[in-house]
């Protein structure tokens, strides 16, 4: 770890890295993104672990299965140890597909191998995330009853990070942690009557944030929030930004990325992509589009917004409210709708898109942003979190420092102009390329690196 001075650290260090237990509770890096509490986190998860392995790491991701992990092509044993769990594992691994045996996508991995481990825990079916809390220490103590011979945990989120530091106890391991949101930081945000997270994540973060050997961040941002809201020591913090992957998102045929998606060829095609979540805001996309008529008519009237994504917890918007917004507007005849989609359909959308749009009141950082512009499509994008470091303002696209939906048609307006939308197309494609899984991957085990130290 850091030079941390006495802090409660909470395990041993061992002097070599070759195997990483990965705590995901209530998400799986199988799910699909874009729904449900499936989202950048998922991708940053499956991605990095997959560059980890590359470079040598062998990998266990725990997810717990009733938080939504993906069946498909999983093979399931019940463990006897435990009558009230079953392991269901996936290799990951580098080119490996989901639906092979497990005995040979192993022999298939020429260095390192990633395990997807869902664990059924008696209690949670058809439990949501915000009373997944109460789950924590039972979820802990069976992960650690079956870990394995692993020398490092690395949590992801709140949920993960509590029950990180009890399995880091039990087996006197070191912990790495990172939050990907910060409870404090999004309530600092929160519009009025958005639901503001409890005081016991804040106080959750905390204990994480002042015990954990290592932190990592995406963005300087971060790591400043972390020392701000949550009291980390600024030696304990690592920054490991996501990337991309630039042999799925690369930039394609226009005409017929539109014609596979039924999109109307002549139009421009204005995207939202993410979870239907009140912090991302898909209907300040709507208000945008409205506020176009009276910023740019001609524009207005060939415009269509597509809007990719699902339903996110209770709170958060369902194609039929942002429809009634829409009919309300004027626009709904303007607007698309489409489920979430794997890798190689989002990237169709974006090559289909002339700008995406990511009006997000917070933001840890935006992969959606670092996709669209290895697809050459510019982003307008709010200016907090790392949307700050994931597009170049006025080269790549723009960053707005408003919720005012007609200084939103402004900039889309401004992208439209012909020569405009081409030089940004050029400068995206050039701009993503600086993000890459094996130089976040390479910057974890630099994190890691330390705690073991």
């Amino acid at each position: 770890m850091g030079s941390g001075g006495d802090r409660d650290v909470v395990g041993s260090l061992p002097t070599k890295l070759s195997r990483l237990a990965i705590l995901s509770m209530h998400t799986s890096p199988l799910t699909q993104p874009g729904t449900g509490d499936a989202g950048g986190m998922n991708v940053y998860i499956a991605k990095s672990a997959t560059a980890l392995a590359e470079l040598g790491v062998d990998i266990d991701i725990y997810t717990l299965e009733a938080a939504g992990h993906c069946a498909s092509g999983i093979t399931t044993d019940s463990d006897p140890r435990c009558d009230e769990v079953i392991w269901h594992t996936t290799i990951m691994g580098s080119g490996i597909d989901a639906a092979h045996e497990v005995s040979d996508a192993v022999a298939a991995v020429p260095r390192a191998v990633v395990r997807v481990h869902a664990l059924s825990l008696a209690g949670t079916d058809g439990v949501s995330k915000e009373n997944l809390p109460a789950h924590i220490d039972a979820w802990a103590d069976a992960v650690a009853a079956h870990i394995g011979d692993v020398q490092m945990l690395h949590s992801h989120y709140w949920l993960s990070g509590l029950a990180g530091l009890r399995i880091a106890r039990s087996l006197n391991l070191p912990l790495v942690h990172t939050m990907h949101t910060i409870a404090a930081v999004k309530n600092a945000h929160a519009d009025a009557g958005d639901v503001v997270e409890p005081a016991s994540r804040v106080r959750g973060e905390e204990l994480i944030a002042t015990t954990a050997n290592q932190l990592t961040a995406n963005t300087g941002l971060e790591a400043a929030d972390l020392v701000t809201f949550c009291g980390a020591a600024a030696d304990t913090i690592s920054l490991a930004p996501p990337g991309v992957d630039l042999s799925t998102f690369a930039p394609g045929d226009m005409v017929e990325a539109r014609q596979q998606l039924g999109l109307p060829k002549d139009a421009f095609v204005i995207t939202f992509i993410g979870r239907l979540q009140r912090h991302k805001a898909p209907d300040l996309a709507i208000r945008a589009l409205a506020a176009l008529r009276e910023v740019d008519p001609i524009l207005a009237r060939r415009a269509v917004l597509v809007i990719c994504g699902g339903r996110s917890g209770t709170a958060g918007y369902t194609v039929e409210s942002l429809a009634q917004i829409a009919l309300e507007l004027g626009v709904l005849e303007q607007i698309h709708f489409m489920e979430p989609m794997p890798p190689a359909g989002v990237a169709i959308l974006y090559q289909a898109s002339d700008v995406v749009v990511m009006p997000s009141a917070s933001e840890s950082f935006g992969l959606v942003a670092l996709e669209a512009q290895a697809c050459g499509t510019p982003v307008i994008a709010t200016a907090v979190g790392g949307l700050t470091m994931a597009v170049a303002d006025g080269s790549s696209g723009f960053l707005i420092d408003s919720r005012e939906p007609v200084v939103w048609a402004q900039a889309i307006s401004r992208v439209a102009a012909p020569q405009r939308r081409e030089q940004m197309s050029q400068s995206a494609r050039s701009h993503a390329p600086h993000f890459t899984w094996q130089r976040t991957a390479q910057l974890l085990l630099n994190a890691y690196q330390r705690a073991l130290q």
